[in-house]
């Protein structure tokens, strides 16, 4: 059996999100990143297919991308496919240039059983992927799906009006849609299941992945500042407001709040940042550079609240790293989260902007020893139970059931 893995991934991260005006989230890429190397950890064979991860012109500098090696730790695995980056030619030519890659590698061992994986299917992608499988019996398509769209998801096209909102809408009904066809799923939360109508189908739930190639230790916290720290999407769907407001409610000189992150509610933030000098935002930041605002956080935090119907059906990857980073972690009770994390995250008593700024006070004055125990046993929860080794074993053991 070989997997050829469908990556729609950066292919130099820090350059590629410097160079757009708006970089596509981080969280995908990690993903991804963390799915190739559980499969390889588990001594599978994997070819690499990839669509560089980059927006459409001139919100990317360049317009023609030349197919090109996809190395993996100086070891060519596959290949970056080329496309032509104008609006519409896009996907287009994606499309076309990524089936054509596919057949490629299949045809080199007819003889062979492939898997094709993706995660988060990106509709050029997806299309190609079902094509390839429709032509070729030796063909199987396992979609690992982050995110759902519609009523399910974040509804992105209601952020934009008229026709553009129109067809934002339509491409992310035709990627669910898509997503359905698959042959093997792995999914993060179960609820998925019911959603996309796959219950009889294969698939199992594997909430993230952590890799942790670095073994790093937690670093303690230099500065006499209690800090708070969130990146990611900065948008009023993911709790951001309800932690201004809860972070305006907490008292004390000591206490900073730091945001990094793109989205709807920037403005938000710098207005409250501009009535309260505790508040900070850090714009867009390189992986290397949020790792360094988390070992330099007192606690981290997702305030994403249930009340919305997305939260059922998608798994946020920050409760993962941020459980990694050894750190404190608040974040509030969400369906979409396992039993087995209880122990490991400060939940606020309830859900409303008193109860979080209660808990970032009960944390910036815990014992710095307790505080370290804490986020150490989280550590090791997530390093030892949820990395990539063990999370990809169990995608390939319905790929071994689906071929026999």
């Amino acid at each position: 059996m070989k997997i050829i893995f469908c990556g729609n991934l950066y292919v130099n991260i820090d350059v590629d999100m410097k160079k757009m005006k708006i970089p596509p989230p981080v969280s995908s890429h990690k993903f991804q990143m963390n799915l190739i190397e559980g499969f390889l950890k588990n001594r599978q064979n994997v070819i690499v297919v990839n669509l560089p991860r980059v927006r459409y012109y001139p919100n990317y500098p360049k317009i023609f991308f030349r197919k090109s090696s996809y190395d993996w730790n100086g070891r060519e695995m596959g290949e970056n496919i080329g496309f032509i980056n104008l609006l519409g030619l896009n996907y287009l030519t994606q499309k076309i240039s990524f089936e054509k890659t596919l057949k490629k590698y299949i045809r080199q061992f007819p003889d062979e059983k492939y898997v094709l994986v993706c995660f988060n299917n990106y509709l050029p992608i997806n299309k190609a992927m079902l094509s390839v499988r429709n032509q070729y019996s030796n063909v199987s398509v396992c979609s690992v799906v982050g995110d759902l769209h519609g009523k399910y998801g974040l509804r992105v096209s209601e952020r934009y009006d008229g026709l553009r909102g129109k067809i934002i809408c339509s491409i992310e009904k035709k990627q669910d849609e898509l997503t359905g066809q698959s042959d093997i799923f792995g999914l993060l939360t179960e609820q998925m299941a019911d959603v996309l109508e796959i219950k009889d189908k294969s698939h199992v739930v594997i909430e993230g992945i952590y890799s942790d190639k670095t073994k790093k230790k937690v670093t303690k916290t230099s500065n006499s500042y209690k800090t708070i720290f969130y990146a990611g999407a900065i948008e009023e769907e993911y709790g951001i407001l309800h932690l201004l407001r809860a972070f305006s409610l907490v008292e004390g000189d000591d206490y900073r709040l730091k945001l990094a992150g793109g989205g709807g509610a920037v403005e938000d933030v710098k207005k409250y940042a501009a009535r309260d000098y505790r508040i900070s935002y850090l714009g867009f930041l390189t992986p290397e550079e949020v790792e360094y605002h988390q070992q330099m956080a007192t606690m981290l935090i997702n305030p994403r609240t249930s009340g919305k119907e997305y939260v059922k059906y998608s798994f946020p990857s920050k409760t993962m790293e941020c459980l990694a980073s050894g750190k404190l972690f608040i974040g509030h009770k969400l369906p979409c989260i396992p039993k087995d994390y209880d122990q490991y995250i400060q939940y606020p008593k309830d859900e409303s902007d008193a109860a979080l700024a209660r808990k970032i006070v009960e944390c910036g004055e815990m014992e710095e020893k307790m505080a370290l125990e804490f986020g150490e046993k989280a550590r090791e929860f997530i390093v030892t139970n949820k990395n990539p080794e063990n999370q990809c074993r169990k995608l390939i053991e319905l790929f071994m059931d689906k071929e026999n």
